[in-house]
């Protein structure tokens, strides 16, 4: 999230896919010590919980020998909502149900159950999405829960505060208006 969307100052860990994994994982190491990081601030643990490719990840960083992509909103979205952690994801939470432009908890819920394909989605999850969310496009308690953002922009579809740094634009371009 802090890495992709700008919405966190400071994060403990940085959750990512790399390889090699020896080398990235000795680079990490001499990382730390200069820096004061602690010692598993780069992990691959997340890996366990992807959900296969993400055909919408947007590269932000393309050198001859590093790749930094990130994940796209509703595929975050989906990774957040099966944690189903609203004590610690609750922002994150809200920072992607607006940026994916989901419409209601039903929309959100009918897409993780696409996500997963026949796998089933636990109740808590859909009880979370419901309790944030709303039914039926009732997102009064969306919009009534501003999230700190460096952007500011109102999306008015999503009730919500855009945070994405200002001048960018996600995939789906909103506009500023209060």
């Amino acid at each position: 999230m802090a890495l992709a969307y700008n919405t966190r100052r400071a994060t403990a860990d940085l959750d990512a896919i790399f390889e090699p994994k020896a080398a990235i994982y000795e680079a990490a190491q001499v990382v730390a010590l200069e820096k004061g990081l602690p010692p598993a601030w780069l992990n691959d643990s997340v890996k366990g919980f992807l959900l296969g490719d993400d055909p919408q990840a947007r590269v932000i960083l393309n050198f001859p020998a590093l790749v930094v992509a990130v994940a796209s909103p509703r595929y975050l979205f989906v990774l957040k909502a099966l944690a189903s952690r609203p004590e610690r994801d609750f922002d994150d939470l809200i920072t992607l149900y607006a940026l994916s432009e989901f419409n209601s908890a039903e929309e959100a819920i009918a897409y993780i159950s696409y996500t997963l394909g026949n796998r089933p989605i636990a109740a808590k999850v859909k009880f979370t999405l419901l309790e944030l969310f709303g039914s039926q496009k009732d997102l009064s308690k969306v919009a009534n829960k501003q999230v700190s953002t460096p952007c500011g922009a109102w999306m008015p579809k999503a009730k919500t505060y855009c945070v994405l740094p200002k001048g960018h634009r996600p995939e789906n371009k909103h506009r500023s208006s209060r």
